[in-house]
């Protein structure tokens, strides 16, 4: 946790921290000063799981990682709202345009990296520490993805042309949809004519051991149009 609280200001919680001598409902570890756990878990939060240990307060840094604290336009957000990319150096909030060049050139490690699709669920505090910039794990809305670089940069260029702009409209529309590549749906001939016949199969045979992955999911999700 500490890889990413430590770019973070405590300083603009809204929760009153005290001065304890306990341990923290999250982690087990012991802290010094805390926050009540009825102070910032309240009915909307979901997966009371998480909360293993027997105590009424919970760490700093795991409020850091749940509160509005990151600075907004009008007032604060939590990491929640936001894909993010924390190292000992910083921690960078992503626009989906930053993600792939990311991925494909870590700039040091450790790292932790989280990708919302929904900018409503808590991942910083799952989010795993990472050594490895070729091999790694990302933490999604939809769970954990082990991510490969060299197989991600083999099949990004398909992803990437069944996701280029087909006609030039008003609605931009690609050569097949985002849900045509997760197999979500089945693209009609019609659009498997004007891409390429050929190409459209020999390609698709390639994109097939990745359906219903998290890898996929991933990938499509950060895709933008061309």
């Amino acid at each position: 946790m500490q890889l990413i609280t430590k770019h973070l200001k405590e300083n603009v919680l809204t929760c009153k921290i005290e001065k304890v001598n306990t341990i923290c409902a999250f982690s087990g570890k012991e802290i010094t000063k805390g926050i009540k756990f009825t102070d910032i878990i309240g009915e909307r939060f979901t997966e009371l799981e998480i909360f293993k240990f027997k105590s009424d307060y919970l760490s700093v840094d795991f409020a850091l990682l749940t509160q509005p604290v990151i600075k907004a336009e009008k007032g604060f957000n939590s990491l929640r709202n936001y894909s993010f990319f924390a190292t000992e150096k910083e921690l960078k909030i992503l626009r989906r345009d930053d993600i792939l060049d990311l991925l494909f050139d870590i700039p040091e490690s450790p790292f932790q990296i989280a990708i919302t699709y929904s900018n409503k669920k808590h991942l910083a505090y799952k989010a795993p520490l990472n050594y490895n910039k070729e091999k790694f794990k990302i933490c999604t809305d939809a769970g954990i993805v082990e991510f490969d670089v060299k197989k991600a940069k083999q099949i990004i260029p398909i992803l990437q042309s069944w996701y280029t702009i087909a006609k030039q409209t008003a609605q931009q529309p690609t050569f097949f949809t985002k849900d045509d590549i997760l197999g979500l749906s089945i693209p009609n001939y019609s659009k498997i004519l004007v891409y390429g016949i050929e190409k459209y199969f020999a390609e698709n045979d390639i994109i097939k051991p990745y359906r219903n992955s998290t890898f996929l999911k991933l990938l499509v999700h950060i895709l933008n149009k061309k």
